[in-house]
């Protein structure tokens, strides 16, 4: 979660890919936001990466990147809080509509609509 909150900060991160969770993570949300330039191969490769952003012309690079991370946040859907929550909710309504179709197959409508509805988000679909 630092990484992705660290992106979304418009802070470039540069990645050296790992076989471990975080690493698969990293690499997933930087593909996602289509930055593969913040993604290297080895550790000699990320030194290159960090001496170019810190050379002579490493300001004016290092604004780029975090210039097209920020247009990238908002364009891409990786970050889209919006879409992300309405599609969670409609799968909680879809889940539920479907229980409520099992369980009313087997059981009198009475008692399905005695069921208690806790289980089901109670967000108003008007807050996004």
């Amino acid at each position: 979660a630092t990484g992705a909150d660290t992106l979304y900060a418009a802070v470039p991160v540069a990645h050296v890919p790992s076989n471990k969770a975080v690493g698969r993570m990293m690499t997933a949300m930087l593909t996602a936001l289509r930055m593969p330039e913040l993604i290297t191969r080895n550790a000699d490769e990320l030194l290159i990466l960090f001496s170019v952003l810190t050379g002579p012309n490493g300001t004016d690079k290092l604004l780029a990147l975090r210039t097209k991370l920020l247009r990238r946040i908002v364009w891409t859907p990786l970050f889209d809080v919006r879409a992300w929550v309405n599609d969670f909710d409609q799968s909680l309504r879809l889940m539920w509509d479907q229980y409520l179709d099992e369980l009313g197959s087997q059981t009198s409508n009475k008692q399905v609509s005695n069921k208690a509805l806790h289980i089901l988000t109670s967000r108003p679909r008007a807050i996004f």
